[in-house]
């Protein structure tokens, strides 16, 4: 097994290939199953096809633009890069007005896996065993103070449970429970440690906001701890903003909450 490898790219050939306006050159090496490019685009570049493919992209010198399918779009330029995964949804296209070389690195660990989540209830054992996990968890972070907040995360009292499937298992959870007339607090947020950092709790919290909206309530409030480091930064990314301590938690140091209104 080939596990180090040193190219030369000066010995090896360049294929070129027209596009729908102009040309790009492209050399090629393989490390097992991952494909490393150098990759260069005259000016007046345009690709001819949408690629759905994931890559790894940066720029050496020059500019060009991506383009995706939505209609959004992208410049980058010397000393910039872009990481995609495979999305049949919503592929690319590379646009370069005068051209620029790019490093390019790509293969079968940029696949993008479906993740389906679907609504429930707290019965669902599914939901069950992931709190478990959760719980477990929460009591070494929250430390002495655990049990002072496991009172309040019992799912007697939660009617709307959402999990997220990725391949059939269950890998992600979360839950909403009426809190207000018009506000509804996100609970039980949990994704599996294999899983964390790939947008998983992004598409949980999303899905919950919207059920939340489908309800007829217009704002979401949560409670996170202030050890919890990775949970926080998600709310700061999800456009949640920091309140007063609300209800049980008012006056408790190592709780933080977070509000966001829905649009």
């Amino acid at each position: 097994m080939n596990l180090f490898q040193i190219t030369n790219w000066d010995q090896i050939v360049a294929k070129e290939t027209k596009g729908e306006t102009g040309f790009s050159r492209i050399k090629t090496t393989w490390l097992q199953d991952i494909q490393i490019r150098m990759v260069e685009y005259s000016a007046n570049y345009k690709a001819d096809h949408w690629c759905s493919k994931g890559h790894i992209v940066y720029c050496i010198n020059g500019s060009y633009t991506l383009h995706f399918k939505d209609g959004s779009s992208y410049a980058l330029a010397s000393g910039s890069s872009y990481q995609t995964v495979d999305n049949e949804d919503n592929p690319h296209l590379s646009i370069s007005q005068d051209g620029c070389q790019l490093f390019i690195v790509d293969g079968g660990f940029l696949q993008s896996k479906k993740i389906s989540i679907k609504r429930t209830d707290a019965k669902n054992p599914h939901y069950q065993k992931l709190i478990i996990e959760l719980d477990a968890l929460l009591q070494i972070l929250d430390g002495d103070e655990h049990s002072f907040y496991a009172q309040y995360n019992t799912s007697d009292d939660i009617k709307y449970v959402a999990i997220a499937y990725e391949d059939g298992v269950a890998v992600a959870c979360g839950a909403i429970k009426e809190y207000a007339q018009d506000t509804m607090e996100i609970k039980r947020m949990y994704t599996i440690p294999s899983k964390r950092g790939q947008g998983i709790a992004t598409q949980m919290l999303s899905a919950l906001e919207n059920w939340a909206q489908e309800l007829g309530f217009q704002k979401c409030i949560l409670e996170t701890g202030n050890q919890q480091i990775e949970a926080i930064a998600l709310y700061h990314t999800c456009a949640y903003q920091i309140i007063p301590n609300y209800g049980q938690y008012t006056n408790v140091e190592n709780s933080i909450c977070f509000e966001k209104i829905l649009s």
